[in-house]
């Protein structure tokens, strides 16, 4: 796909999993939000001990094919998302 254009079946399969691949990745952030107990960046973030530490780069696999991933850490406690990752895809 150039240009934003669809012009093949394929460009349309790549866009379909990268809005697919955005999607989780939204949900990921969003676990990791309810996990902590806010959002990134939030001035109230001070009040809590634990805290995010960057992310993990992770392939799953689905039935659109091998997805990346960016995975969240957090500092303290584990966010055990292998579930989430299985279930998602």
């Amino acid at each position: 796909m150039k240009n934003g254009k669809i012009k093949s079946s394929k460009d349309l399969s790549d866009l379909f999993t990268e809005m697919y691949r955005m999607g989780i990745q939204e949900m990921l952030k969003a676990e990791m939000d309810e996990h902590l107990g806010y959002e990134k960046h939030a001035p109230e973030s001070v009040q809590y001990s634990n805290s995010r530490n960057g992310h993990s780069y992770k392939k799953v696999k689905s039935k659109l094919g091998e997805i990346p991933l960016e995975v969240p850490r957090t500092g303290k406690e584990a966010l055990n998302l292998s579930w989430y990752l299985n279930a998602a895809v």
